[in-house]
């Protein structure tokens, strides 16, 4: 004979986790990712840059350290990765009719979900006449369509190939904030010694994943 099972719920679960995050958010509280933009920093949580974008779930999983700075591009504008973290946090964002091709189109390149492919042209759709007059939902996604996505420039002094896609981009531009130097960010020059070993290791049959936990390396690097 089984024992009755009991269904505690939690009716207001979803909407008390979604207003808790913007409050953190506004507090500065569990802060532990900084997106460098225009000589700002705008600081955020992992979690919630991880589950509403593609591009920085991929990013930060290749980046475990324990506060990574993401310099972004430098054709994304301040205002709009503000925009966009606002839109992350609380599932949407006021943006005036001139800015809004440029917001998505940053989106797009940032994978934004709710704001790229498909999900792009449903939310523009639920707009009402007067939030996109004079323009019309089909012209503002026809000049999106139309416009060349900037490339992913590397935001360094290092020379940067043009053949490199948004992962290179990616893994070039994150840094790791210590907690013995809380102000500054170093990259890691790592010996040509310790490259190698994690090398031979790879080549010995352990997985990518194994051999960076090993040597702290990231995946990219051993690559």
């Amino acid at each position: 004979m089984t024992s009755q099972q009991f269904c505690i719920r939690w009716n207001s679960h979803l909407g008390s986790i979604g207003a808790a995050f913007p409050q953190m958010l506004a507090g500065q509280r569990f802060v532990d990712v900084t997106l460098a933009c225009e000589g700002h920093q705008v600081h955020c949580h992992r979690l919630v840059l991880a589950a509403c974008s593609t591009y920085f779930e991929a990013l930060l999983g290749e980046n475990p350290c324990k506060h990574p700075i993401i310099i972004l591009p430098r054709d994304i504008r301040l205002w709009e990765i503000q925009a966009l973290v606002d839109f992350m946090y609380k599932g949407e964002v006021n943006v005036s009719q001139a800015g809004l091709p440029d917001l998505i189109k940053v989106a797009e390149m940032l994978q934004i979900r709710g704001l790229c492919g498909a999900d792009a042209a449903l939310n523009l759709d639920t707009m009402t006449t007067e939030e996109v007059s004079p323009k019309t939902n089909t012209d503002i996604m026809g000049e999106l369509n139309h416009e060349d996505h900037p490339r992913l420039i590397e935001a360094d002094t290092d020379s940067v190939d043009d053949t490199k896609n948004k992962s290179d981009f990616a893994m070039a531009n994150v840094m790791c904030e210590y907690e013995q130097e809380p102000r500054h960010t170093r990259r890691i020059r790592r010996s040509e010694n310790l490259l190698a070993q994690a090398a031979d290791c790879v080549s010995r049959g352990q997985t990518f994943q194994t051999v960076s936990n090993m040597f702290h390396i990231p995946i990219s690097t051993i690559r």
